[in-house]
């Protein structure tokens, strides 16, 4: 079994197998050095699976080929009864309403959240590299013990743990991590925050990232709307194989009805409502400081022209338009 990556030529772990070639530049400018050097998502995945891989350096052929590795079997059923705390995460593609809702959700009084820390990324640090999706699975329940325990460590280190609150790990690319939270957390309940993708991946192509192995991505408005297609096959792949407890979120949602839309949400966290929850402005000037790009949107009340901004470039965004039209149906939006 092989995994086809579609990142582009520049990415680290291209050319490895010789049946498939393309053209690469031997001395590429300084600036693709350091795309080169930082985004390890394909090698990343491939080590993930435990398969060799094949970077293509395009993304024109069928996604379903990197994720069918994922499904090793029909169905799988995690065997750990976990008696230790399940947090609730905050998941999402960058810049679908991760930073709004982490606003929102931290000014219910029940509720503490912890923003963008590697508290998933430790556990997997403890596993060591290379794990495959079949390790994951195989994590017994001694092991799953220790690993949430890493995980508490860490998660102490940014807030006090209350018992009678519902922690949030906002983290939004932890949704490329289900495999290992639902395998140490198996009643942890996921929050999906979902964009019109056009305006997703174009607000990515617009924000200037501080430039990391995730971020290297978000350079190019094509590999930008080939990882949103590569994250939610994946998303969906995990909530067929696992049986998340998931709920979606819609952007476009909160502008129309904001009581109502987070209502359900606290229904589903089995929270009741709270008039706070209307002022998360107030909680988000009152907060020392925001670790997003978004800090300086929260602050304000929700705004309608952050909604379906991509229709202003339509004519530039056909062929990304064809490319997601899967996505937006399956979201329910209008292609």
């Amino acid at each position: 079994m092989r995994l086809i990556t579609f990142g582009d030529s520049w990415t680290a772990g291209h050319g490895v197998e010789t049946e498939k070639q393309y053209k690469e530049n031997p001395t590429p400018p300084k600036f693709i050095e350091k795309l080169r050097e930082q985004n390890s998502f394909p090698k990343w995945l491939g080590n993930l699976l435990n398969i060799s891989y094949i970077n293509l350096g395009v993304c024109g052929f069928g996604n379903e080929y990197i994720y069918k590795s994922v499904q090793e079997n029909l169905k799988f059923i995690n065997i750990i009864q976990a008696k230790w705390f399940q947090p609730v995460f905050l998941i999402g593609f960058p810049r679908s309403g991760t930073t709004l809702l982490d606003t929102i959700l931290r000014s219910h009084s029940g509720i503490d959240v912890v923003e963008e820390q590697p508290l998933v990324s430790k556990m997997m640090e403890k596993l060591g590299v290379a794990k495959s999706i079949s390790d994951i699975e195989a994590i017994d329940l001694k092991s799953a013990k220790v690993l949430s325990d890493i995980y508490r460590h860490e998660l102490e280190k940014s807030i006090n743990i209350h018992e009678n609150k519902l922690v949030v790990d906002k983290l939004p690319l932890n949704i490329l991590s289900i495999p290992i939270i639902t395998k140490v957390f198996p009643d942890a309940k996921f929050i999906l925050a979902l964009r019109h993708p056009l305006d997703c991946v174009l607000s990515c192509w617009m924000q200037n990232f501080t430039l990391n192995a995730s971020m290297a991505n978000m350079v190019d408005l094509v590999r930008i709307v080939d990882l949103y297609c590569t994250t939610m096959e994946m998303l969906k792949l995990c909530e067929q194989r696992y049986s998340i407890d998931i709920y979606p979120i819609r952007y476009e949602d909160l502008v129309i009805d904001f009581k109502e839309t987070i209502s359900n949400l606290m229904k589903f966290l089995e929270l009741s409502w709270e008039d706070q929850l209307k002022g998360y402005q107030k909680t988000a000037l009152s907060r020392a400081k925001i670790n997003t790009p978004s800090y300086s949107q929260v602050v304000k009340p929700i705004y309608e022209t952050a909604a379906y901004r991509w229709k202003k470039y339509e004519d530039h965004l056909q062929l990304h338009k064809i490319k997601l039209a899967h996505w937006i149906n399956e979201f329910g939006y209008d292609v």
